[in-house]
């Protein structure tokens, strides 16, 4: 899975993320992923910046639908911040 941020400001790269982010704010307001099948199909979902129940900072989306192999895919994506690198 390769993911990418947009906000319409600065790119950065950490650990593999490649953000748009804000200047003002500092975080990005989405990340895009985007899934690589087996068979080598790719679809790609956007997730929004989130505040989860635990007041952690992070992004989440449900997935659309995939097919795939025959049978139908779904799910949840959740990323959240760990913590700072120092």
């Amino acid at each position: 899975m390769t993911v990418a941020c947009g906000n319409p400001t600065t790119y950065m790269l950490v650990c593999g993320l490649i953000c748009m982010v804000s200047t003002t704010t500092k975080t990005a307001d989405i990340v895009i992923a985007t899934f690589t099948m087996p068979d080598g199909t790719s679809h790609t979902t956007p997730l929004s910046a989130k505040t989860f129940s635990t007041g952690r900072q992070g992004y989440f989306a449900q997935i659309s639908p995939i097919v795939y192999d025959g049978k139908i895919y779904g799910g949840q994506i959740q990323m959240w911040n760990k913590a700072k690198l120092v």
